[in-house]
């Protein structure tokens, strides 16, 4: 690889000594996602809210840690051996996060302008949330989730039910039994009183 196309490809986060907020991603394969996803994170996210990006490689391929290694500057990477899954990559990432707030986020993500400050305004006006969760699309615009149901016999459905949702609907704040983890806000102090 030549240094002239590492510099041009670099996806480069400012530090900060203090973060508001710790944004978590596990990640094991598909490094063209992982791009995608750290590209739409410099490009949306907000510079006023003091933030860091923590990596960790669920038993990843060698493509994936070339990438972060060499195309990524200014994120906390973590290595595990083995897969430890979503929740435990989580896990992982938590124990060296240092934000008051703990941003899971899938690694095939994409986030829009005015995401991370949504998820915060949400929570200081909700204080009793421990979680807020991102409304999500699919590739094709259409609902995906925001918010969903578990019904007593363990199966889920979409929190608007059968029908299709109203933007109105789709745009409110509301209590629902979860949230998916492809993009969620949870307060650190709930995250650890539930021990992770």
């Amino acid at each position: 690889m030549e240094t002239s196309n590492v510099a041009e490809s670099m996806i480069e986060f400012a530090k900060t000594e203090r973060p508001l907020v710790s944004i978590l991603i596990p990640t094991r394969s598909h490094e063209r996602m992982l791009e995608i996803c750290l590209q739409s994170l410099l490009t949306h996210i907000g510079g006023e809210i003091p933030y860091e990006v923590v990596i960790v490689l669920n038993a990843a391929t060698e493509e994936l840690r070339d990438f972060v290694q060499y195309r990524t500057r200014g994120v906390i990477i973590l290595e595990s051996a083995a897969n430890l899954g979503v929740a435990g990559g989580y896990n992982r990432a938590r124990s060296v996060a240092r934000g008051e707030f703990l941003l899971l986020l899938h690694d095939d993500t994409q986030i829009s302008p005015v995401w991370l400050e949504s998820l915060l305004e949400t929570m200081a006006t909700h204080p009793a949330a421990g979680a807020v969760g991102s409304y999500q699309l699919f590739p094709d615009g259409r609902p995906q989730r925001a918010g969903s149901i578990l019904w007593s016999n363990a199966v889920t459905s979409a929190a608007w039910g059968e029908s299709q949702p109203t933007q109105e609907y789709l745009n409110g704040v509301r209590a629902v039994d979860y949230v998916g983890t492809c993009s969620t806000l949870v307060r650190r102090s709930a995250w650890d009183a539930m021990g992770g």
